[in-house]
C-alpha cells in the first residue's frame, strides 16, 4: 500500500487535478474543467472558494441568463452542476464547511425545452440524412459517416459513448451482436443490441478504410484495442474521432440534407421518440436508452402525448367549416 501514499502536499491545484481525474468519463472531465475555469476566469484560489457566498453565484447566474438573452438555461445549469460537484469534493476533503453552489442555495433556471428538439427528427428526415452520407468525394468519409449516424440512432448513443468505442466492444452473444459500453454517462458498464444492418455498414466502413492494417498502422496496437471511428481531415487524420468531431459530422450531413437545428444528440432523442411512437413499453425504452431514472423516459412519452393527442383538436372541431 506504500505506493498509494501521496508524496506532494494537499493543495487546491492538486485536489482540483484529483477531482478531474476521478471523473468517470473523459467527456465529463473535459466539460467540468472548462466550466469551472470559465466561471472563475481560471483556477480559483482556496481563499476565494472559502469566501464564496451563494449570493455572488446568484448574481453570476442572473447576469449570465440576462432574462433569456444570455447563455441558455441548460448551459448555466450545467456550469452550476459542475461547480457544485467540485465544491462537494472540497467539502468531503474537509477544505470547505458548506457548499455555496447547492441547489437549495442557488436555484437552477427552469426552462421548457423546445418540443421539436426534444423529440428529434422525423423518420423521413432520417432517411434523407443517411442518403446525404453518399454525397461527397471521399468514400472513406462517406462510409464512416453512414455507419456512425446509423449506430448513434439505432443504439441511442451519446457522443461520449460513441467516442470511446473500440472494435473489441462489439461482441456476439446468444446469436445477437452486442455493443459493450464500458463507461456510460452514469459510470456503469452496459450493453445495447446492434442490428445486422448496422453491423453490415460498419463492415463496409472497415473494408473501405483498408481493414485492420490501417488501424494498426495508426495506433501501433492490435485492431481490437483501436477506436472504431477515426478523424479523416488532414489536420487530425488517423486520430480517434472526438465528441466534437462526431457532432460536426452530423451537422455537416444534416446541412447537405437540408435539415435544420440538428446535432448528434438529436439522433438519440429521435430514436427514443420513434420507439415510443412504435408502441414499445416505457420499461423497454428506458433500458435501451440507459436512463437511470424512469422519469427521463416518461418525459418523452408525455411530450408525444401532448403533441399528438392535443385536446385542441376537439376544440378546433367546434369551429366548423372546412379545414384547408
Amino acid at each position: 500500500m506504500n505506493n498509494l501514499a501521496r508524496k506532494e502536499p494537499l493543495s487546491l491545484p492538486v485536489v482540483f487535478d484529483d477531482y478531474l481525474a476521478g471523473q468517470i468519463s473523459n467527456g465529463t472531465r473535459k466539460v467540468y474543467e472548462r466550466d469551472i475555469l470559465e466561471i472563475f476566469g481560471g483556477k480559483p484560489s482556496l481563499d476565494l472558494l472559502q469566501s464564496l457566498d451563494p449570493a455572488r453565484l446568484v448574481v453570476w447566474r442572473n447576469q449570465a441568463w440576462d432574462n433569456g438573452n444570455g447563455l441558455a438555461a441548460t448551459t448555466i445549469n450545467r456550469k452550476l452542476t459542475a461547480l457544485k460537484s467540485f465544491l462537494d469534493h472540497l467539502v468531503a476533503r474537509g477544505m470547505l464547511q458548506v457548499n455555496p453552489a447547492s441547489p437549495k442555495l442557488v436555484r437552477r433556471i427552469k426552462e421548457k425545452r423546445r418540443a421539436g428538439a426534444r423529440l428529434g427528427i422525423l423518420k423521413e428526415e432520417l432517411s434523407v440524412l443517411l442518403s446525404a452520407c453518399d454525397i461527397g468525394p471521399d468514400p472513406k468519409a462517406n462510409a464512416r459517416d453512414r455507419a456512425l449516424i446509423s449506430l448513434l440512432y439505432t443504439c441511442l448513443l451519446r457522443r461520449s459513448e460513441a467516442e470511446g468505442i473500440q472494435w473489441k466492444h462489439f461482441e456476439r452473444e446468444g446469436g445477437r451482436s452486442l455493443l459493450r459500453l464500458p463507461m456510460t454517462k452514469g459510470g456503469a458498464n452496459d450493453f445495447v443490441p446492434v442490428e445486422t444492418r448496422v453491423i453490415q455498414q460498419l463492415d463496409v466502413y472497415f473494408q473501405v478504410m483498408g481493414g485492420a492494417a490501417t488501424w494498426v498502422a495508426y495506433f501501433g496496437r492490435p485492431i481490437l484495442d483501436c477506436p472504431v471511428f477515426l478523424a479523416l481531415d488532414n489536420g487530425h487524420r488517423g486520430e480517434r474521432l472526438s465528441d466534437h468531431g462526431i457532432n460536426e459530422i452530423v451537422k455537416k450531413r444534416a446541412k447537405i440534407a437540408g435539415i435544420q437545428d440538428i446535432s448528434a444528440h438529436i439522433l438519440r432523442h429521435s430514436g427514443i421518440t420513434h420507439l415510443l411512437m412504435d408502441g414499445y413499453s416505457l420499461a423497454d425504452v428506458q433500458a435501451m436508452a440507459r436512463h437511470s431514472d424512469p422519469k427521463q423516459t416518461m418525459e418523452y412519452a408525455l411530450l408525444i402525448r401532448r403533441l399528438m393527442n392535443s385536446p385542441g383538436r376537439s376544440l378546433a372541431a367546434n369551429l366548423g367549416g372546412t379545414v384547408v
